[in-house]
């Protein structure tokens, strides 16, 4: 069943828990950034104000900085958190999924469960779902706000929780959920910043500071000279990839891609990386007349998948997996990044018509 506001999300979250009480209830993560864990450990605190202590798994890893000092520094609260190699999805109905800041059932980020999981509550601000709405699942997806702790923290004010003193890395992660998926706040709504006001008097400030301000590893400028050598563009398009890279650099596809896009006359950015055999791409976009959640499932193999953003702008990516990982080895991945190169500029730009 849909939810439009916080009150009908509630009253369905609190009917789904008295029926299935006696389930366990797990939340799951599509990926790692401030706002997924943000919401993943505002939605267990939420249950547990009905007596429910729900789990936490996740697809990917903690890649990049600040992803990276997120769990150094709060440790002790991340651990509940559990890698998705260490779920086992039951089929026997005593299991209750929790999406958040995700709204796909079909994602290769979720490796062996990708379209196996049937989430009874969802809450996302995403466009493009794939869930069918129902009368025995909650989904509130709500598409007016730039992140996904928003919504969390309008339901922790609706209720008039207070965090404790001990709760203060919650509120931290919520105020910064909210900061960083709205591009430091200039991509909000007013709904964004009074829930970004409201949950900051509880969080800490100095941790906050310290996760906007994060140091960068010499790799990832690496990686931006990389980028800025293997660009190709052709009118308002670009692409460029950053080669072979470790899981710790997994992320930065998404970081340059975010630079590359303020360049003045560029609308469609792609950068793309190999890592663990599988092709990661992210992708920004101002091309309002392009349908940018299609464009991307028919460019990229049914493999990628995106969002807009409050001023119309796209931005998502994919993970195209490759089956020749035995193949390759140090002599011939030049070879191999050239294949995957032009068949992505194929993708983009299409066929040079004076190529024969």
């Amino acid at each position: 069943m849909a939810c439009h506001d916080v009150s009908s999300w509630w009253s369905r979250i609190q009917s789904l828990v008295e029926a299935k009480k006696d389930k366990e209830f797990v939340v799951v993560m599509s990926h790692i950034d401030p706002d997924s864990i943000g919401s993943a450990f505002g939605v267990r605190k939420l249950l547990s104000t009905l007596n429910v202590q729900a789990k936490i798994y996740y697809a990917g890893a903690f890649a990049g900085s600040q992803n990276t000092l997120i769990l150094n520094k709060y440790n002790s609260l991340i651990i509940a958190m559990r890698p998705m190699s260490e779920l086992t999805v039951r089929d026997d109905g005593s299991q209750v999924f929790i999406f958040v800041d995700t709204g796909r059932r079909v994602d290769n980020r979720f490796g062996k469960y990708s379209g196996k999981f049937e989430p009874a509550i969802v809450i996302d601000h995403h466009q493009g779902t794939d869930i069918v709405e129902t009368d025995a699942n909650c989904i509130w997806i709500d598409t007016t706000v730039g992140s996904v702790c928003t919504l969390i923290v309008d339901v922790i004010s609706q209720l008039k929780l207070k965090l404790t003193e001990a709760e203060r890395p919650l509120a931290t992660l919520l105020a910064l959920g909210i900061y960083t998926d709205t591009k430091s706040m200039t991509k909000c709504t007013r709904r964004d910043r009074e829930s970004y006001t409201a949950i900051s008097d509880s969080m800490s400030d100095d941790d906050f500071s310290q996760f906007i301000n994060y140091d960068l590893p010499k790799t990832f400028f690496k990686n931006l000279a990389l980028a800025l050598k293997n660009m190709t563009e052709r009118g308002s398009k670009l692409v460029t990839h950053i080669g072979f890279v470790t899981d710790s650099e997994a992320n930065d596809p998404a970081f340059i891609s975010d630079l590359l896009f303020r360049q003045s006359g560029v609308n469609l950015v792609v950068v793309w990386c190999i890592v663990n055999n599988q092709v990661r791409l992210s992708v920004r976009n101002f091309e309002p007349e392009l349908p940018f959640d299609d464009w991307l499932k028919t460019t990229f193999f049914n493999q990628a998948g995106g969002k807009l953003s409050l001023d119309g702008c796209g931005e998502g990516g994919g993970l195209i997996a490759l089956d020749f990982n035995d193949w390759v080895c140090t002599e011939n991945e030049k070879d191999v990044l050239n294949v995957i190169e032009k068949m992505l500029l194929l993708k983009v730009f299409g066929r040079n018509k004076s190529s024969k």
